[in-house]
């Protein structure tokens, strides 16, 4: 499993698919109850270049009737568009401050802890967000 930052369905049906195997090994019939635990912490607001994706990390989303979406990250492209791309994200968008990650514990000595999401933040967040 190669893990991407935010939320995606591949990671979901990873990690499911590891625990039904882990399940398996140990002998873990039925269900097991899960605690998914979830945090923030502080980091330095900083936008990388992701050579893979051709896109930049780093921000949280538009700075616009802002609210922070787990998988923001602006595809950049060539020559002058690419840079007029880059331009625009630092202008429109807003930095993150914070990494935010979900894990899953299960509730059985025998099965690992997983990481399910992490992404940027910027720990800016109402009641109908959460």
């Amino acid at each position: 499993m190669q893990f991407v930052l935010g939320e995606h369905v591949a990671i979901f049906k990873c990690v499911a698919k590891n625990y039904k195997e882990a399940q398996q090994v140990h002998n873990i019939g039925g269900l097991v109850p899960i605690i998914l635990a979830e945090d923030e912490t502080k980091v330095k607001s900083k936008v990388s270049w992701d050579s893979k994706g051709g896109n930049l990390i780093g921000f949280c989303g538009a700075k616009e009737n802002h609210y922070c979406v787990t998988n923001f990250s602006p595809i950049i492209g060539i020559r002058e568009v690419g840079y007029d791309n880059i331009l625009e994200a630092f202008t429109s968008n807003k930095i993150a401050s914070f990494a935010k990650v979900t894990i899953v514990n299960p509730l059985y000595e025998k099965l690992p802890r997983l990481v399910l999401i992490v992404c940027w933040t910027c720990n800016c967040f109402n009641a109908n967000w959460v």
